[in-house]
């Protein structure tokens, strides 16, 4: 493996074998980009064991240090993560049936490191699926600021319970916390949100391994003990709840839950849901208020005229959520649809689309922001996963969907959104563009667009210092990263 520094803010690297999604990432600290992380598989050493560079570079893109780390042919490497303290990575032995956790300090120094046996089928072949090239839907390894990292994983003696683990910086184990033993054989956890006393998580009950219509609950704990603060169904006397964000408001000791909501009979993994919902809970999980928002009401009637039709026949996942200093509240999204054949299916990606509300979480303001349309194959038997809304989640862990992450400002009053989009013009060859959308202190809403040069076959663009952003390309032919800040105009 050579790193070479081609000029200030560019770098390039050779004898890259492999490229993930995951496989590098922006370090963040309050809220700046101080660097990046680039952790990749390059030649291998022998005939039995891969070379892994780990290399951390500042925000110009200069190397600060670099390590090499041997494992065994049979490793994969699952993610790689910063809590603004520490770095963590996952491994998987396809060989030994287990994970490693690797630890390491900001000068590249190891920390401590852990092996876990998967004994679980479910589990270990969740593993097996990625070790044939696929993309989980959504993180099992997340970081925990500046305490350690949480495992989301399979109890071991269970058909398909969860199991949550916290580790701490060291890759010391905390705690961990289970599923229940009761009729629901098939309880699985995903990350829900985290504040500085608690960690959130949204569980999945099912009878059966293949039931598509789970029911949801929010089980909440202690991120310093992993005891359980509640765990309550994502519902109210009227609605089912999709959770989308959640806040801990610590002066008044409640848990603002915002999502979409559905009719009970209704599945939320398939079918369309009525509006967004906020529910206010306290510290024990029960429904103080809460307040709707339909698509037919409070949001269409504030769709801008010429986007009525379009809006009603896509859905929107939604990437992230904004609270600006003056309270208002910003749901960040991208329409799609589901598109193709039962043989070639695909999802249709459309316009980028901001609901603005209140602080009180009334509807303000719904903005749209067209671009080209976009599609992302369905690859497989992943058709067979459900409806339209759980091949969104599909799309979005594979990298399918045009939105590239948001940027809020340090005094919180302003913020950008950078989505990455293919620009055809009749008459002339398509070409890439970061589009901007820069939320000003006027409090409008502002759109620039810059060509990018595209030349490898993978394509990343990360979160980089004020009026930039790194573009990480890859060829796969020549086993070369290219990386470079580019200039912005906002």
């Amino acid at each position: 493996m050579i790193a070479i520094q081609m000029t200030a803010q560019t770098s390039s690297t050779e004898n890259v074998k492999t490229v993930k999604l995951r496989s590098a990432g922006s370090i963040i600290q309050n809220g700046t980009v101080k660097g990046y992380f680039n952790f990749y598989n390059v030649e291998k050493k022998d005939r039995k064991n891969n070379n892994y560079q780990l290399t951390i570079t500042d925000e110009n893109l200069r190397e600060i240090n670099s390590i090499t780390i041997t494992r065994p042919t049979t490793y994969l490497l699952v993610e790689g993560i910063f809590n603004g303290t520490s770095f963590g990575f996952l491994f998987f032995d396809q060989q030994k049936k287990s994970l490693e956790l690797i630890a390491y300090d900001q000068t590249l120094k190891e920390l401590g490191k852990v092996t876990k046996t998967l004994k679980n089928r479910q589990g270990y072949g969740t593993y097996m699926y990625m070790a044939q090239g696929n993309e989980m839907m959504t993180s099992v390894f997340i970081a925990v600021p500046n305490k350690g990292f949480l495992l989301y994983g399979i109890e071991d003696e269970s058909k398909c319970d969860y199991e949550i683990e916290f580790y701490d910086n060291s890759m010391k184990r905390a705690w961990a916390i289970y599923g229940p033993k009761d009729e629901f054989d098939f309880e699985n956890a995903v990350e829900g949100f985290q504040s500085d006393q608690y960690i959130g998580s949204i569980v999945m009950r099912r009878t059966a391994l293949l039931d598509f219509n789970p029911e949801m609950d929010l089980l909440v704990v202690n991120t310093s003990d992993g005891k359980q603060l509640f765990r309550v169904p994502m519902e109210t006397s009227k609605y089912k709840v999709a959770l989308a964000d959640l806040s801990f408001d610590a002066a008044k000791q409640q848990f603002t839950m915002f999502g979409e909501y559905f009719n009970k009979e209704d599945n939320s993994l398939k079918d369309p849901s009525q509006g967004f919902i906020t529910v206010v809970l306290d510290m024990k999980g029960k429904v103080i208020s809460e307040k709707v928002n339909s698509w037919k009401k409070e949001i269409a009637a504030k769709v801008p005229a010429k986007h009525k039709e379009a809006f009603e026949e896509k859905s929107i996942l939604f990437h992230d959520f904004i609270r600006t200093a003056d309270g208002d509240y910003f749901a960040i999204g991208e329409q799609y649809k589901k598109g193709g054949t039962p043989m070639t299916l695909k999802l249709n990606i459309y316009d980028m689309v901001i609901l603005q509300f209140d602080a009180n979480f009334a509807m303000k303001n719904v903005h749209v922001f067209t671009k080209e349309k976009s599609d992302f194959s369905i690859p497989g038997m992943a058709g067979m996963i459900g409806g339209s809304k759980m091949l969104s989640y599909f799309a979005k862990g594979y990298g399918g969907f045009d939105y590239a992450f948001s940027q809020v400002a340090a005094d919180n009053n302003t913020f950008i959104i950078n989505y990455v989009n293919f620009e055809r013009e009749k008459g002339q060859k398509g070409k890439n563009q970061l589009g901007s959308i820069v939320y000003t202190p006027e409090k409008t809403f502002t759109v620039d667009k810059i060509d990018l040069v595209r030349k490898g076959s993978k394509y990343f663009v990360y979160r980089a210092k004020p009026g930039y952003v790194m573009i990480s390309e890859y060829f796969e032919k020549e086993k070369r990263i290219d990386r470079r800040l580019e200039k912005i105009n906002y």
